[in-house]
């Protein structure tokens, strides 16, 4: 095609929202065009580049042995209720029904239909292994879309879905499929890392990320510079911190703290460091049937890391506890502590912890 018949319509400004060169260049430039909250087209040159990518995970994907399907975006809710997670999955499943009320999601990620596809299909070990793969849309309900394509609510995504007679079948295609990865971004020219991962809502005994190092990145990973170990911050795992501070000598005892509603107030007034302190997080876990309080204890300089801390306690989610709430299930925010916790109440205590002593705590 000639250059003067080519649609690239270029504008002088960016939107009001793109914080990111990223995004403000591919409207700028016309190769995508937005048209609603994380919504975008991709106009002929965005189409050109869109289609090139899309071409070297296909030829991977078919070097590697995988079959390429279509499943469609809408999917009837039956499927979703019949794993469960039709009403776990949280507001990013887009969930609507059909003039004869029947229910239907528009899929964010599709391991019910697949499933669908081969429970009925696939009818003796023999015929497996079995890897099917797509590249379609998919649509999530993003709350706050943003980063232009990064994090829109509609996107197109490669997902693969693999099928195996044995742990060790399916052992050899996880690392087929990272080998094969592997080459997907090394072709694509990307700095990249394979890190060990939180496997999510899906579940599992092992998963890694492929991430895209990028100063504008959504994701913390963690890269030892002495060996490989490399993790996202959602399941990376070190060693016991240390500190240079003097701990502090003292027998069993107990300190009134009047007004001190913080892990860092009681560690001023008393004079401890917080690292020789332990912090109480409440929360509310919301389970499928239930919901609790729990509570978290941490060292005293550290952040709950929630991802951990869902998968500790096996709930959907954690929420903030209200004040009521946290006073209804017998606790005193502030004055929290591992001592006369309330019989009722589930807790967790962080690994950083295990045979600690010369400590703080509420009570």
């Amino acid at each position: 095609m000639r250059f003067s018949n080519l649609f690239a319509p270029t504008v002088k400004e960016a939107p009001k929202d793109a914080t990111l060169p990223s995004h403000k260049y591919l409207i700028r430039a016309g190769f995508v065009s937005q048209y609603g909250s994380g919504l975008y087209n991709f106009l002929p040159l965005g189409k050109i580049v869109f289609d090139k990518i899309k071409d070297i995970v296909k030829e991977e994907m078919d070097k590697a042995g995988a079959n390429e399907i279509q499943m469609g975006v809408v999917t009837p809710a039956e499927l979703w209720r019949e794993s469960g997670r039709y009403s776990v999955f949280g507001k990013e499943l887009l969930r609507f029904r059909d003039r004869k009320d029947n229910d239907f999601v528009l899929g964010p990620t599709h391991e019910e239909v697949v499933v669908d596809i081969v429970k009925n299909r696939i009818t003796s070990y023999k015929q497996l292994p079995l890897h099917l793969y797509q590249i379609t849309t998919k649509f999530r309900d993003e709350a706050r879309p943003r980063f232009g394509l990064l994090r829109g609510r509609e996107f197109t995504m490669k997902d693969g879905y693999s099928f195996h007679k044995d742990e060790a079948c399916m052992k050899k295609e996880f690392d087929h499929m990272e080998e094969t990865y592997t080459k997907i971004f090394t072709r694509l020219g990307l700095d990249f890392r394979a890190v060990d991962a939180d496997s999510g809502a899906i579940g599992g005994s092992g998963s890694k990320e492929f991430m895209v190092l990028a100063q504008n990145g959504e994701d913390d990973i963690i890269v030892c510079e002495n060996c490989s170990y490399a993790a996202n911050i959602e399941a990376a795992t070190r060693a016991k911190k240390t500190t240079d501070v003097e701990a502090p000598i003292a027998e069993t005892a107990k300190f009134f703290t009047p007004e001190q509603k913080t892990i860092e107030d009681v560690c001023n007034y008393l004079r401890v460091d917080p690292f020789y302190s332990i912090k109480a997080v409440i929360k509310k876990a919301i389970y499928e049937e239930k919901e609790e309080i729990v509570v978290f204890f941490i060292r005293g300089n550290d952040v709950l890391q929630e991802t951990k801390a869902l998968n500790a306690c096996g709930a959907l989610d954690l929420v903030d506890a209200s004040v009521q709430e946290v006073e209804e299930a017998g606790l005193i925010a502030g004055f929290c502590g591992p001592v006369n916790l309330p019989e009722n109440i589930n807790f967790y205590i962080d690994n950083e912890l295990k045979e600690e002593k010369n400590l703080c705590c509420g009570a």
